[in-house]
């Protein structure tokens, strides 16, 4: 769960930053050459500060999170299948899934696979056939639980 909210958030971030990035004619860089001017001549007064306004709005309480709605995102690629083995996943399909599928492994920090959905696993001594056993206490959206039944 916490590997799927750290990618949204990444996802989301990254669009955010995208749509905020400057982009077209107004983003390109232009070179101009000037003359150089003479430095303006120092002010005889010193700067004054003004006073802080003193009809400052008050601050105001953040609005209430809202559950439900839409969550729209632009991807680079589309996504011939969503189930796993059949679909073609692009990069973005692949970070689009993996937000939505909880995995039954999970990756470490050293680069090792790690019980996510499963408690532990064993393969026979030939790999053909191989015992996955269930975390106790998760259940499927529809609240049946995920226990090898």
């Amino acid at each position: 769960m916490k590997i799927r909210k750290g990618l949204v958030a990444l996802t989301a971030l990254g669009l955010a930053a995208v749509m905020v990035a400057p982009t077209g004619a107004s983003a390109t860089a232009k070179k101009t050459t000037t003359k150089a001017k003479k430095p303006a001549a120092k002010p005889t007064t010193k700067p004054t500060t003004a006073p802080a306004p003193t009809n400052a709005p008050a601050p105001t309480a953040a609005p209430a999170a809202k559950t439900g709605g839409n969550a729209v995102f632009g991807v680079d690629a589309e996504t011939n299948n969503w189930l796993p083995g059949i679909g073609q996943w692009g990069g973005a399909g692949t970070a689009v899934a993996s937000a939505v599928y909880d995995h039954l492994l999970a990756v470490g920090a050293d680069g090792k696979e790690v019980p996510n959905l499963i408690e532990s696993w064993k393969a026979s001594p030939d790999s053909t056939t191989w015992t996955l056993t269930a975390r106790a206490g998760i259940k499927f959206h529809t609240g049946e639980l995920f226990d090898g039944a």
